[in-house]
């Protein structure tokens, strides 16, 4: 899943909604923050700021946008326009792409723990047995990130041609293993080429 910040008519790239309530460029950051799937402190640490502020950025984002809880919140942030949600039409292997060899040497980061993996390497979970409205049934799980510990899954990355388009001092290949930083902030500005696959060779 990828996760655009539009840029609002506020100096501060923010926005002015009803009643001129100025929702703040930091707020809806530490929202998508929530949507990716960080916790408070994980979350304030990406995005450098204390959790105390984390939870009044969240918190605040929440009151001004009218949101129930957080998922209520960022669907109207959606709706407003503030952010768009993206997803890959390419996130599970398709056979025909496999068998030409599109997936051979393609790394993924893993933005929940910083480290890379070749997308052949994520592990296929199995489905989730769920009850919904009194009805059995089973819900896909994404593939896992390979790194031991690491919560994350196929959805929690970031192709490594986008993460070397901003970062060319990174090797062409990334050293497995190895913990990478990248600049979220500019991952979220929408000023990434955001495509999968695209080569910056």
């Amino acid at each position: 899943m990828r996760i655009k910040v539009n840029r609002g008519g506020a100096e501060d790239g923010g926005f002015l909604i009803a009643d001129r309530i100025h929702v703040t460029g930091r707020e809806i950051r530490a929202l998508i923050m929530v949507g990716l799937g960080f916790c408070n402190r994980e979350g304030a640490e990406k995005l450098g700021i204390t959790e105390a502020t984390f939870r009044n950025h969240v918190y605040n984002v929440m009151r001004k946008l009218g949101g129930k809880n957080r998922a209520h919140a960022i669907a109207l942030a959606v709706e407003r326009g503030m952010i768009e949600i993206q997803g890959d039409e390419d996130i599970f292997h398709d056979e025909e792409r496999e068998e030409a060899g599109e997936y051979k040497d393609r790394y993924l980061l893993c933005i929940i723990c910083g480290r890379a993996s070749l997308e052949s390497e994520f592990q296929e979970q199995e489905p989730r047995e769920t009850i919904i409205n009194h009805v059995p049934c089973e819900i896909p799980e994404y593939p896992k990130c390979p790194h031991e510990g690491c919560k994350g899954n196929v959805m929690d990355t970031i192709d490594w041609s986008v993460v070397r388009y901003h970062r060319r001092d990174y090797p062409e290949k990334p050293q497995l293993g190895v913990v990478y930083d990248y600049d979220l902030e500019w991952y979220l500005s929408g000023e990434n080429p955001r495509i999968r696959g695209t080569s910056q060779r």
